[in-house]
């Protein structure tokens, strides 16, 4: 558990420091303040999202055809995956088609975003969606706005805030259960 108090504070010093006192957390301008590129393209297959170095530039590929709040979570995932894991990052064979022609990328320096990381079974994936959830929803701003919501929240008070956050009601609901939140059950 120690690793995930890491992301979330190593994310709560990144807000403080690029001065993101609101929401919807603007996902993108944080990423291109850490020095990394964004680049959207449509993937086939499960592939949300990847990182990967360009030269020493790092890039984080993201699938075209997803939602925007998955692709909000997906540069959020990859940007955790950036700052906590100085090891050689994941490979992933379906991604070679999607990295740019004249990249120089290190097939051993590349993670991906798919439907293995959200199962919640690996550790550095873990990481990553812990890093980005306190990241898009910090627990601070999700403090103030709570107050003076009624307990336990209604499923269209936590559809509001899916929607305030720029995230997905299921992206929002995990991240209310991991604070203690009460939430109807239905």
């Amino acid at each position: 558990m120690l690793r995930a108090r890491t992301g979330e504070m190593e994310a709560r010093r990144l807000l403080k420091k690029l001065g993101v006192n609101e929401a919807p957390v603007a996902v993108e301008e944080i990423a291109r303040r850490s020095g990394i590129v964004d680049r959207r393209k449509p993937f086939e297959g499960e592939i949300s999202g990847v990182l990967y170095r360009s030269g020493d530039v790092p890039v984080i590929g993201v699938n075209a055809l997803d939602a925007l709040v998955r692709q909000r979570f997906t540069i959020a995932h990859e940007i955790g995956h950036f700052l906590l894991h100085e090891e050689p990052w994941h490979v992933d064979r379906h991604y070679l088609e999607v990295v740019p022609v004249k990249s120089s990328v290190s097939p051993s320096r590349r993670f991906n975003r798919d439907k293995v990381s959200s199962q919640a079974t690996d550790r550095h994936e873990i990481e990553a969606n812990g890093f980005a959830a306190a990241l898009l929803m910090p627990k601070e701003f999700l403090d103030q706005d709570l107050k003076g919501l009624k307990l336990p929240l209604k499923a269209r008070q936590i559809d509001g805030l899916a929607k305030r956050y720029k995230v997905s009601q299921q992206a929002m609901i995990f991240r209310l259960m991991n604070l203690g939140v009460q939430m109807e059950k239905g």
